[in-house]
């Protein structure tokens, strides 16, 4: 019999999610709107929304709260880092006036609003769909935030990466000017340089005897 009664227990949401209208912790459920249930065993209605959506803006005024001390207290923080003080708590101001103001009227839409009094009432999921996109947000700046907080650590001095210089300085390469070395003459250009060479001493042979017999024959004739 215990054994029965902790199955009926165990199942008795998927049951009841079996059921046209059933409700469970106050809400209503169709077939139209299927149960969502977290890794904690919680449904994912507009209840378990709210609840997360509230975590999350406390988590955001704590840390706007603590910035804008530091921002008033007259604290040396350096006029960049300021700046993006002053950047990131706006754009959490501006998702919870905003994206996250919108979402909880949906959440309250869907605990409130019957399907009878308007068929547009948001699902269970059209919260969980909605909040995926929204958290994406919210992480984001929660992120920039944690990098707040180690800037705060540090004395609000922001780390500067160490350029790595290169002490390895390339040598130049110079061009020296060797002596060019005269090019090995061919058989051929020698052979044309000595037959050059004897026709010119042929040349002046017969020059010589030419003006030798010239002087001969003028002698002659003298005489």
């Amino acid at each position: 019999m215990e054994e029965d009664n902790e199955s009926t227990a165990s199942g008795s949401i998927q049951n009841l999610a079996t059921h046209n209208n059933a409700v469970i912790g106050g809400s209503v459920y169709s077939p139209d709107d299927p149960l969502l249930i977290s890794e904690q065993g919680e449904v994912q209605d507009g209840h378990y929304f709210i609840k997360v959506l509230e975590d999350e803006i406390f988590k955001f005024e704590e840390q706007i709260c603590d910035f804008e001390e530091d921002l008033n207290n007259g604290v040396n923080i350096p006029e960049d880092v300021r700046d993006t003080i002053l950047t990131v708590v706006g754009m959490a101001k501006l998702l919870m006036a905003q994206k996250l103001t919108q979402f909880r009227g949906l959440c309250d839409k869907n605990i409130n609003v019957t399907r009878e009094e308007d068929p547009f009432v948001p699902t269970c999921q059209d919260l969980a769909g909605f909040w995926d996109m929204v958290h994406i947000q919210v992480e984001q700046i929660h992120k920039r935030f944690d990098d707040l907080i180690d800037l705060k650590r540090m004395n609000w001095v922001v780390k500067v990466p160490e350029v790595v210089k290169n002490n390895k300085t390339k040598a130049k390469k110079t061009n020296v000017n060797k002596p060019i070395k005269p090019k090995a003459k061919s058989e051929a250009s020698i052979a044309r340089d000595e037959a050059r060479k004897k026709m010119l001493e042929e040349r002046k042979r017969m020059m010589k005897e030419k003006s030798q017999k010239k002087v001969e024959d003028d002698v002659i004739l003298i005489m």
